[in-house]
């Protein structure tokens, strides 16, 4: 019996070479109950533990190494130097992610392991930039790769045979093979489901810019579902993007119930993502859906917390910081966020107080430039609502 199970194996995966004792055993068994057919319409299903589900019996992963950082400049980028001082003003038309409040918190966690601060090709990507309070993270959650496919995901599996009614006593774990013969995931745990088939996903691969509408923000999560952990620090700091931050993603996934739009969630870009897989090929490899990577909800239950952008925001940072002054008789209040409809943390800004900026924004056909304060502290504007200057570079104060 266990010889014409491992020959079945061989048949579907070729090699017994690096399989444990008694998985190819289970995995055959389940071959046999997947029904191989590329013409049928595939079957899509979603992962609903929170934890998520881990991928038996996986092909070899190929997955190759990040030549660069996951926040460093990508082509496109420019490096200038300041004509104050030799810090570098780097501006981000095209770097990794938007914002580097979230950039400091995500180079801290998800940065190469390979790869040491100092032999980053850019200030911007070090934690501390402009953020000394950056949380510390575990060495446990830096790991980019597994085969768990984190919540709320989706896979392309082949057709199964319904067991007969006697026979769901038996089998209380019920297999899907994954398409393409990248292993078995379980669809139910002693009788209880843990995935539910969905109508077939849109899915969109590229460079997307979202900005952030919520008042409140919008918290990171380990998968594209609201079941899915939230991301945070050893010292319990949820990674979260404040209202009016902008981030860049490069996959989009809007899920369907009754033909209509449910819910919609964006990954954040990364180098390696996109590497993994940019669209391109029938079968999706399993390495690029079980790749570490970080989502927020776009929209879902008839709320909007992302709006797209047409055309990308304007974002410079620097190491050293811009020096700003308040004009005279002004008063600035600090917000959470790079948005007017932001909350206000309770800082204000005097007439004549000087600060130091790390990090300028510009939306599209926005008429206000946004500017972070180095300390950590939140975002000013330059201009009121009204188009009145509120906030003057350091060296035109003097011109």
């Amino acid at each position: 019996k266990r010889e014409e199970l491992d020959d079945q194996y061989r048949n579907y995966s070729g090699s017994l070479n690096g399989v444990k004792e008694g998985e190819a055993s289970r995995a055959a068994e389940e071959v046999g109950n997947a029904i191989v057919d590329d013409h049928h319409a595939p079957i899509y299903i979603r992962i609903l533990t929170r934890n998520g589900i881990t991928v038996s019996l996986p092909p070899a992963s190929t997955i190759p190494d990040d030549e660069t950082s996951p926040t460093s400049s990508a082509g496109g980028s420019s490096s200038v130097a300041s004509a104050n001082n030799s810090s570098s003003i780097i501006r981000c038309h095209d770097s990794d992610v938007a914002s580097s409040v979230g950039s400091s918190f995500l180079d801290a966690m998800f940065r190469t392991p390979k790869r040491r601060e100092r032999d980053l090709p850019t200030n911007e990507n070090r934690r501390d930039m402009g953020n000394p309070a950056a949380p510390k993270v575990s060495e446990s959650d830096k790991l980019p790769f597994s085969t768990l496919l984190p919540c709320g995901s989706f896979v392309e599996v082949d057709r199964w045979v319904t067991p007969a009614e006697s026979d769901r006593a038996v089998y209380k774990t019920e297999f899907a093979r994954l398409r393409g013969g990248q292993g078995w995931i379980p669809r139910s745990l002693n009788g209880k489901p843990i995935t539910e088939i969905i109508s077939a996903p849109e899915t969109r691969f590229g460079s997307f810019w979202f900005r952030v509408q919520d008042r409140n923000g919008i918290k990171v999560r380990y998968g594209p579902s609201r079941r899915a952990p939230s991301i945070k620090s050893d010292d319990g700091v949820y990674f979260r993007f404040e209202c009016g931050e902008f981030l860049r993603a490069s996959e989009v996934v809007t899920f369907f119930r009754q033909n209509a739009p449910s819910e919609c969630y964006a990954k954040l870009y990364r180098n390696r993502h996109v590497r993994l897989y940019a669209g391109h090929g029938e079968i999706r490899p399993l390495s690029s859906l079980t790749v570490q990577a970080e989502w927020v909800e776009v929209f879902g239950q008839q709320e909007l917390f992302l709006e797209e952008c047409g055309v990308e925001p304007r974002i410079e940072r620097h190491q050293q910081g811009w020096r700003y002054n308040v004009v005279l008789d002004a008063r600035v209040q600090v917000r959470k966020g790079p948005s007017l409809d932001a909350e206000c943390n309770g800082v204000v800004l005097l007439g004549g107080e000087s600060v130091l900026i790390n990090e300028r924004v510009t939306g599209p056909d926005d008429t206000i430039t946004w500017l972070r304060l180095k300390d950590g502290q939140g975002w000013v504007h330059n201009v009121d609502a009204d188009g009145e200057t509120l906030m003057i570079p350091h060296s035109l104060r003097h011109r």
